[in-house]
């Protein structure tokens, strides 16, 4: 799962960690402010739920496909609380979470599904995401920060 809420992705001891240093154009860039080096993980998935964003193998998909058809599942439940089911359940194997999330929902304008605000009160940290690399361009472009 590239993008996961309301779950402990944390369960289970990382299969890779990688450190990252922001970078630009392959230049990295200064360890300050916005510009802190972080570590992300590769885990096998627990129970992820608000499943944002995921990739799926064409094998996976097939598979997938067949068992979101059956009647406790098709039209019966949200696609995420399937997926952690299924997970949870050892049906799925082979499932694994990025820690943290690659992908967050940032809940800025009114949400299309919830009735009222932005949705629920989960928020979570985008460590470096197409916006902030459009500010940092800018900056550079511009000789700022």
């Amino acid at each position: 799962m590239l993008g996961h809420c309301w779950s402990n992705e944390l369960r289970y001891a990382p299969i890779k960690t990688i450190n990252i240093r922001p970078s630009i154009d392959h230049i990295p860039l200064p360890a300050s402010g916005n510009h802190q080096a972080y570590t992300t993980s590769l885990r096998p998935s627990s129970s992820p739920l608000c499943t944002h964003a995921y990739a799926v193998s064409v094998r996976g998909a097939v598979h997938l496909s067949q068992l979101l058809r059956h009647p406790s599942f098709a039209y019966s439940r949200p696609l995420d609380q399937a997926f952690a089911w299924l997970i949870r359940n050892n049906i799925i194997k082979g499932a694994f979470s990025i820690v943290p999330s690659v992908v967050v929902q940032t809940k800025e304008g009114k949400s299309d599904i919830a009735q009222k605000g932005a949705g629920s009160r989960w928020r979570d940290p985008l460590m470096d995401g197409t916006k902030r690399r459009i500010q940092m361009m800018k900056q550079r472009k511009t000789g700022a920060g």
